[in-house]
């Protein structure tokens, strides 16, 4: 809004401001919140989400009759039928953030390993230009056992064409 004059009115002033403020104080948050207190907030956050979800999802399945009905017609009110369905499409990316953050947290303070790690390479010969039937081990595997095939070396050496 301005006014005749063509400036801005005191009432888009105070909106850019609030604005800006809120901009900055969430942004200095996020970077005082770094630390190990702001992990720990936000592992709070997320659990509090996790709660509120799941007793979210256990009031549709009393609405709609029981578990084994969560996912049928709905009765009811327009507005009380639309909130279940959104509701029902929410819950899912809601559980996924807060249990991909509540794990993310659980790593980042040892809870729980961070992954058992790639299993150990076998040592390379360091022979070059073999072809791959020449390999005992991939002549006597079928193709219909292979499950995986890994190069131990970063570039994979191209199949001859027929």
């Amino acid at each position: 809004m301005t006014s005749r004059s063509g400036k801005p009115s005191p009432i888009c002033i105070a909106r850019a401001a609030m604005a800006r403020w809120f901009s900055g104080s969430a942004m200095a948050m996020v970077m005082v919140m770094l630390d190990h207190t702001g992990r720990i907030v936000a592992a709070a956050g997320a659990g509090t989400m996790l709660v509120l979800s799941l007793s979210g999802l256990s009031l549709v399945a009393r609405h709609t009759g029981g578990w084994r009905r969560i996912f049928t017609r709905l009765q009811g009110l327009p507005a009380g039928r639309l909130h279940v369905e959104i509701a029902r499409i929410a819950v899912a990316g809601l559980l996924l953030s807060c249990l991909t953050a509540l794990w993310m947290t659980a790593t980042t303070f040892g809870l729980v390993p961070e992954g058992a790690g790639l299993p150990a390479l076998p040592v390379v010969s360091g022979q070059t230009g073999i072809a791959l039937f020449d390999i005992p081990a991939l002549r006597d595997t079928s193709v219909a056992e292979l499950r995986e095939l890994t190069f131990p070396i970063r570039a994979m050496p191209q199949m001859p064409s027929p």
